[in-house]
């Protein structure tokens, strides 16, 4: 079903240690199968395969994940995803909910945003009610963090810009890295970068980013595995800094967090998920920039 639109990946010219680990046609077409067979009649997506329902979030990283596995595929049902997008807004607080019987907070307002931006929804009559919904809002900074991720998403600027950045900017550290770890310091760069601050050191960010990579190829937090989803977060301030981690590492990573369904689980043995398999497209993605 897929294969039309995922014909121009193979024969790139690449070499051959770069090609061994770069996603082959098939499992191509197996991951956005796998992705597609997560999509519920109500139109959206669910978590995981043993999920029953759908919610908001699964469906932003479903939509993701399904452009960056390839840029022409597509939902199998492309309009259920915008009819859900819609159920779960609330227009009288500009937030989204996780489902449309569900209740709304400023993860799943984001995750909203997200998929609204994905699926090229207007946003015009929404903007302004939803950055006064993350204004009262996003006060930690988890909150700010994703809030920010979804208004550089749909292309809104923000009137908290400022006083965001500030709040990452009280994290900053002696050495110019910020918070405890990778996983928090590159969570502050994007975040600034995204709002149109400056790093007051770029180069000891990205300096501490690349050293954090382990020897399996992936990132993670003190004292656990490494996991995809601090190799997201870690390798979006990466590319964001222009620098480049060892690719081939990372690459091997990936592949081994890779299960038989086609789908990405957030670490080698675990099972696959809609978050995992987004992760792990757009960490491809941004390796084939870096070769």
């Amino acid at each position: 079903m897929y294969r039309f639109c995922v014909m121009m990946v193979v024969g790139l010219g690449l070499t051959s240690s770069a090609a061994a680990q770069k996603l082959d046609l098939e499992q191509i077409e197996e991951s956005i199968r796998y992705i597609n067979d997560l999509q519920n009649s109500d139109g959206a997506f669910r978590p995981a395969a043993t999920d029953r329902q759908s919610d908001l979030g699964a469906t932003s990283s479903a939509l993701r994940a399904i452009k960056y596995l390839h840029p022409r595929a597509r939902p199998r049902d492309k309009q259920g995803p915008v009819l859900y997008v819609e159920k779960c807004y609330d227009a009288s607080t500009g937030s989204f909910r996780n489902r449309p019987d569900g209740t709304a907070d400023v993860r799943t307002t984001a995750m909203g945003l997200m998929a609204m931006a994905e699926l090229k929804m207007p946003t015009d009559k929404h903007a302004a009610a939803i950055t006064g919904y993350f204004a009262a809002n996003a006060k930690t900074v988890p909150d700010i963090y994703i809030a920010a991720a979804s208004l550089a998403a749909a292309e809104i600027k923000t009137p908290k810009a400022t006083d965001w950045i500030a709040e990452f900017d009280r994290l900053r550290q002696a050495d110019g890295t910020y918070g405890k770890d990778a996983f928090e310091s590159a969570g502050a760069a994007i975040t600034i970068l995204r709002l149109g601050g400056e790093l007051k050191d770029p180069l000891a960010v990205a300096d501490q980013l690349l050293a954090a990579q382990r020897a399996d190829g992936g990132f993670g937090r003190a004292d656990q595995p490494s996991d995809l989803t601090t190799t997201y977060r870690v390798m979006r301030a990466i590319h964001m800094l222009k620098r480049k981690p060892d690719v081939a590492r990372c690459r091997g990573f990936i592949a081994r967090c890779r299960n038989e369904d086609g789908g990405y689980g957030v670490s080698p043995g675990q099972p696959s998920s809609t978050s995992a398999t987004y992760f792990a497209a757009i960490v491809m993605h941004w390796l084939d920039e870096a070769d």
